[in-house]
C-alpha cells in the first residue's frame, strides 16, 4: 500500500474507512494512522462527507463546494 493509493482511496470512497474497498482496507487504514501527510487528506474528505450528507433543503451557492 502506498501513499497515493490511501489518498485515492480516501478522494474516491470519502473519509469512512467502512465505505474503502474490503480488500484494500486493513492496510490503508493503518497507513493512514501512520502519515501523518494524510491527515489533510482525510479533513478535507470528512468535511466534504459532511456537506454531501447534511440535509440541505436549499441548492448549495457554486463556490459552497470549494471552501470546504
Amino acid at each position: 500500500m502506498t501513499l497515493a493509493r490511501v489518498q485515492q482511496i480516501i478522494a474516491s470512497y470519502g473519509a469512512d474507512p467502512t465505505r474503502w474497498p474490503a480488500a484494500e482496507r486493513a492496510s490503508a487504514e493503518a497507513l493512514a494512522t501512520r502519515a501523518p501527510s494524510l491527515a489533510a487528506a482525510l479533513a478535507l474528505a470528512r468535511r466534504l462527507d459532511a456537506a454531501l450528507s447534511a440535509d440541505v433543503t436549499q441548492p448549495l451557492a457554486a463556490d459552497a463546494v470549494a471552501r470546504l
